[in-house]
C-alpha cells in the first residue's frame, strides 16, 4: 500500500511539472491586456496576469472564431493562420509581439513572408512588413522573380506577375488577392 501511494504521488508531481513548463515556456510580459495569445504552437487565454491553456476553440462576441488549431475565422468564413506571438484581444483586434496592429475590420489580410506582386512593385514580405524588392532573385527551386514584374520557373518561359501573386521562399506560387 505505502508503495502504491508513492508512485501515485509521484505521479501527480510530475504531471504538474509538465503543466507548469508549459506555462513557464510562454513569454507574457505584464502589459499584455486580457485576452488570447497564440504562442509555441499553443493557445492561452490571458486573464489578470494569469496564463491558461486552452482546451477548445472559442468564439468571440463579433463571431471570430479562434481555432487552438493556430487559425481563426472570421464571421464571413475567411480563414487566417495565427503568427507565434499574436494577442486576439476579445474584440477581436489582434497584436503581435512586435506591436504590429492588423485590422480585422478593415478588411486588410495578413500576406505570409516570401514574395508578393502588388500595384507593379514586386515585395518582399518578412513577419508582416513589406520593402521593395531591389534586385531580381531566384528561389530555392530555380524560380527567377524580375523586379520588372516577370518571372520565370526553372527551365520555363517568362511570364507576367499578376496583381496579388505569392511565391514563398521555396518558390511555390499563390494567389493572395482571392479574385
Amino acid at each position: 500500500m505505502f508503495l502504491i501511494a508513492i508512485n501515485i504521488a509521484s505521479m501527480g508531481i510530475a504531471q504538474s511539472d509538465t503543466s507548469s513548463k508549459n506555462l513557464n515556456s510562454v513569454k507574457v510580459a505584464v502589459s499584455y491586456p486580457d485576452g488570447y495569445l497564440y504562442q509555441n504552437s499553443m493557445l492561452y487565454v490571458c486573464k489578470d496576469g494569469n496564463v491558461s491553456i486552452i482546451q477548445d476553440d472559442v468564439t468571440l462576441s463579433n463571431g471570430m472564431i479562434i481555432m487552438k488549431s493556430g487559425f481563426y475565422l472570421k464571421k464571413d468564413g475567411q480563414r487566417t493562420a495565427l503568427r507565434d506571438g499574436d494577442h486576439i484581444a476579445y474584440n477581436g483586434k489582434i497584436t503581435n509581439l512586435n506591436k504590429e496592429k492588423i485590422s480585422q475590420d478593415k478588411g486588410e489580410k495578413i500576406i505570409p513572408d516570401g514574395y508578393y506582386f502588388t500595384k507593379g512593385k514586386l515585395m518582399l514580405v518578412e513577419k508582416g512588413k513589406m520593402t521593395e524588392v531591389q534586385r531580381d532573385v531566384v528561389l530555392s527551386n530555380g524560380t527567377a522573380l524580375m523586379k520588372n514584374g516577370s518571372y520565370m520557373k526553372k527551365g520555363g518561359k517568362k511570364m507576367k506577375l499578376m496583381e496579388g501573386d505569392h511565391f514563398d521562399v521555396k518558390g511555390k506560387m499563390t494567389k493572395q488577392n482571392n479574385k
